[in-house]
């Protein structure tokens, strides 16, 4: 059984949500307002809410399942999610979109960009229907 989850969501996450995390403590200005992206995230209770469905049900032997908690958001939403869990109000300012065109042409910047601004919408329902499981939002992960 293989279970492919994208941004994994929890209070001490770490890689790009540590990051966010991070420039939102030290009150960086994230020019992220305007990008209107859907992305697909995880968070670890649903995540374990999952594993624990693929080891109890016969019918996930050798097959791949998607994750995510099953409403794609934006990274500025992704952004105030994160703030509200530590209390903070993000500060987050619009990007002219010239200014975004010329960010995802760098190629110094065009993975980050890609990552900030891009979208990853993930379809579960083969996971849903195939292990009667639909993702439960747990209270704080």
């Amino acid at each position: 059984t293989i279970i492919r989850p994208p941004l994994v969501y929890s209070a001490d996450a770490e890689g790009n949500i540590a990051k966010l995390k991070k420039a939102i403590i030290k009150g960086w200005h994230l020019p992220l307002k305007n990008i209107q992206n859907k992305r697909d995230i995880v968070s670890l209770g649903v995540l374990n809410s999952l594993v624990e469905r693929c080891v109890l049900n016969t019918n996930a032997y050798n097959q791949i399942f998607l994750a995510s908690n099953g409403n794609a958001i934006s990274t500025a939403q992704l952004v105030e999610t994160i703030a509200k869990d530590i209390d903070l109000q993000p500060k987050l300012m619009a990007l002219p979109q010239p200014a975004l065109k010329i960010l995802k042409a760098l190629p110094i910047t065009k993975g980050a960009t890609r990552k900030l601004a891009g979208n990853l919408e993930l379809d579960i329902t083969h996971t849903c229907a195939t292990l009667d499981w639909q993702p439960q939002q747990a209270e704080k992960s």
